[in-house]
């Protein structure tokens, strides 16, 4: 046999077509749309008609008497807590009292087919009372605004639904003897998921129990809100995750509203109920992005190094808590970017109004704040006629160096610095920054006059470093586990807590089983969650997936092969006496295996090899000999990041990645139409797993992020979405997207799968920044806000704002 042959199975670190990639492309994905379910029901919402009001009468006299509706419930009807709140218990499952945006849901009708339950729910009268509303953050924060929850047992003071704040140094002082200090507001908008697939599920009873189908990235947290809003037992809630047909973040507790609801019919009814949102609805209902107000105040000396930072923001929670103070802790820690400053304060301010829901959105308040500080470091650049790249390089973060908040970088290795070389150089900032100037001021000595429509063109280029904290840090437990058996013919079947939304987990979990059993990638099948198979491995968000389930996952398929190996051992001569250690103490097993024996595949087959003698035996073989002598070759894996530290301390969070973006525009300086034609974006993702799929992950995460800073406008009047469809919310298109080049960046972290560390929402948060600078490097003049349409564009060209 060839040596060639006989190599060892590497299944990590080369690029695999999606394990799940034909069924998509074919169109063969099943999605709670597809589900056949037997004598279903149909929901339809009545949804509030005021952003603020008391409900003084629900007549369903009327939507009751049509032939073909089942029931309509209200909040009387709920049979536990009436409540879907993740953090803070403010959030009803239907409005009982008062309706405090125009989201919420008073009614719920139940019918034959979608049509008649429409007709029900619009045939419901509702009487109300209508109430003052507030609706800009910042005014809600006086004394006489109208209150959102005027009985503040959610611990609000007023409006003020959460503070957070830090202060490392002496930052006033600091201000005092800085030589150049700039300070700006900046008004990052809102944005809408605009995920394909809408929000919906499907739920069946069965007496005491509830089984929910549905498109959702965190099944744990819809068993515990059907769970608590029936008054039923978890044991007795099992839910499963479909298809999701795209997420981002607004399938993280937004499910827990349609599948409570669904649920209580079905559970009151004795029917299966199918509730999916309509795109109006979706976009009407569902939460969004938070717009903030940032107050940024940044200074230096005259060589440019940072001595201060004072932030403050402001952000529009909307009527209810949902994961804001989550996104309040994301934002507080990563405020002041990835600079060494060594005196800072951030003070942030989270606030109820009653404008739409805000809550879980790719990046968890980062690109927000990134946005400021790094529109911040190219004003300061601007300053000290200094070049931006050479600002950044001189502060940024390096191994063994303070974040502003104060944690010590002793894990992170010098990603960002790679990052920033490798960007820079593949770009050519340089030159580019030097041609493009030199472009722009041949441009504005013309006489404008005889500059043609659509060629009055400036060039920019701009830039944005950032770094992010991977998983939920200490502001959550963060666990994982998942389970992995090998079948009597060497396949292999993984369980797990995490969720396939399309970004690929299926295909990253499938290699880290693949690899340490020592299997090729198509003997591997990644079940759909299940909470009744597995145990709560938290949310998938947060860029935890892969390294935080899929370790979990590593170490579930160390443990399921060990029986095989062991026999393999004593069938070639070695000693082999290990116990049932736990899987840390494992470690030292694992390497002494392997100096003797590998995995390969050889003629298409597992098998494992000696190392001294070469001799081969058939995994399949060994594995079925395992059966016959009732070996256990089943595993549980466990992971935790580790964030304690000795002292007793917390990390922020355990590791972080790194990224930097530039971002090439054009902008028409007669329209203010931006056209971004190129991006470079550089991220430090730990190591790749599938070099193809994180470049996949870096060019959507960059589209999305060009999409924040230049299109994605939600309007609002008065907390009523204007805007709640396709046609007039703008995404980019295919036809939109620049030329764009993914730079992967790979500095091992010690905990993630084979030095994996997350990419998922790392890879848009840099953009934005990134064309904004492009796009005030072209126009001479900076954009502080999103999105930089061609009318707000237009209006900070010609000094109108």
């Amino acid at each position: 046999m060839d040596s060639e042959d006989m190599r060892e199975n590497q299944v990590i670190g080369k690029s695999h077509l999606r394990v799940d990639g034909w069924e998509k492309v074919l169109g063969r994905g099943i999605y709670t749309k597809d589900l056949g379910i037997y004598d279903p029901l149909y929901c339809s919402l009545k949804q509030s008609e005021h952003a603020h009001a008391e409900i003084i009468e629900i007549d369903t006299t009327e939507a009751r008497a049509i032939k073909g509706v089942v029931g309509i419930f209200t909040a009387d009807d709920i049979t536990g807590i009436n409540n879907v709140g993740v953090i803070n218990l403010d959030q009803p499952v239907m409005a009982d009292d008062r309706v405090r945006h125009y989201g919420d849901v008073v009614a719920i009708a139940v019918a034959e087919t979608k049509e008649l339950a429409d007709q029900a729910a619009n045939m419901i009268k509702v009487n109300y009372k209508p109430l003052p509303g507030v609706f800009d953050p910042v005014e809600a924060l006086k004394k006489d605004s109208p209150l959102v929850h005027p009985d503040g047992k959610y611990g609000n003071k007023g409006n003020l639904m959460s503070l957070m704040e830090y202060q490392r140094g002496d930052f006033q002082k600091a201000f005092e003897e800085a030589d150049v200090i700039i300070e700006n507001v900046y008004r990052p908008g809102y944005q809408e998921h605009a995920f394909i697939e809408t929000e919906g599920c499907i739920a069946l009873s069965h007496g005491e129990k509830i089984t929910i189908y549905g498109s959702l990235q965190c099944p744990f947290y819809v068993r515990d809100a059907v769970a608590n809003a029936l008054g039923l037992k978890r044991s007795n809630v099992r839910v499963i995750q479909v298809g999701v047909g795209g997420a981002f973040g607004g399938k993280e507790d937004v499910p827990s509203e349609v599948a409570t609801r669904a649920a209580l019919a079905s559970y009151l009814t004795g029917r299966p109920v199918i509730n999916i949102r309509t795109r109006e609805e979706s976009i009407s209902i569902h939460t969004k992005r938070h717009p903030m107000v940032i107050r940024h105040k940044i200074g230096a000396k005259k060589d440019g190094t940072l001595v201060a930072a004072d932030v403050d923001i402001i952000s529009d929670q909307g009527a209810y808590c949902s994961v804001g103070k989550y996104v309040q802790k994301r934002a507080v820690v990563h405020a002041c970017g990835p600079y060494v400053i060594p005196n800072s304060r951030v003070i942030s301010r989270f606030v109820y109004t009653n404008n739409i829901l805000t809550g879980a959105f790719r990046g968890f308040g980062t690109p927000q704040v990134a946005m400021a500080v790094e529109e911040q470091m190219d004003e300061l650049a601007n300053a000290l006629d200094m070049d931006p790249l050479t600002l950044r390089t001189k502060n940024m973060l390096r191994k063994n160096d303070l974040t502003p908040k104060g944690q010590l970088l002793d894990n992170c290795g010098d990603g960002l610095e790679n990052c920033i070389l490798s960007a820079s150089k593949k770009s050519e900032w340089k030159l580019k920054r030097h041609d493009f100037n030199r472009f722009n001021e041949k441009m504005n000595k013309k006489d404008q006059s005889e500059i043609k429509p659509g060629e009055n063109i400036r060039k920019g280029i701009g830039m944005s470093t950032i770094m992010y904290g991977v998983a939920l840090g200490d502001s959550a437990p963060d666990m994982a586990t998942a389970t992995c058996q090998i079948a009597e013919d060497g396949s292999v079947i993984i369980t797990t807590g995490g969720v396939e939304m399309g970004q690929g987990a299926k295909t990253v979990l499938s290699q880290i089983a693949a690899q340490e059993v020592g299997v090729p990638l198509h003997y591997v099948n990644i079940l759909d969650a299940d909470t009744s198979i597995v145990q709560n491995s938290g949310p998938s968000v947060a860029s935890r997936v892969t390294p935080v389930i899929g370790e979990a996952t590593r170490r579930a398929a160390y443990k399921a092969v060990r029986q095989v190996r062991k026999l393999a051992m004593e069938k070639f001569g070695y000693d082999y006496d290990y116990g049932e250690e736990e899987f840390e103490d494992g470690e030292n097993e694992e390497m002494d295996v392997k100096k003797h024996i590998y995995p390969a595949v050889i003629d298409g087959e597992p098998h494992i090899v000696d190392r001294a003698s070469g001799k081969k035996l058939r995994f399949k073989d060994l594995v079925q000999e395992c059966y016959f002598n009732t070996l256990k070759l089943i595993g549980l894996g466990y992971s935790r990041p580790p964030t304690l530290l000795e002292d007793g301390s917390y990390r922020d969070y355990y590791t972080y990645s790194f990224a930097c973006h530039i971002a090439e525009v054009e902008v028409d300086m007669d329209t203010g139409v931006v056209d971004v034609k190129k991006i470079t974006a550089a991220n430090d993702v730990g190591r790749a797993l599938n070099p193809m799929s994180v470049e996949g992950q870096i060019e959507g995460g960059a589209v999305q992020g060009m999409g924040y800073a230049i299109m994605e406008g939600l309007v609002q009047d008065n907390g009523k979405i204007l805007n709640p469809s396709f046609t007039d919310y703008l995404i980019p298109t295919a036809l939109d997207a620049p030329e764009l080049i993914p730079l992967i960046i790979e500095e091992r972290d010690d905990f993630g799968p084979y030095g994996a560390k997350g990419i998922g929402e790392p890879s848009l948060i840099p953009t934005p920044g990134a064309v904004l600078n492009a796009v005030g490097h072209a126009i001479g003049k900076p954009i502080r806000m999103t999105p930089a349409s061609p009318e707000n564009v237009w209006k900070v060209i010609n000094d109108r704002i």
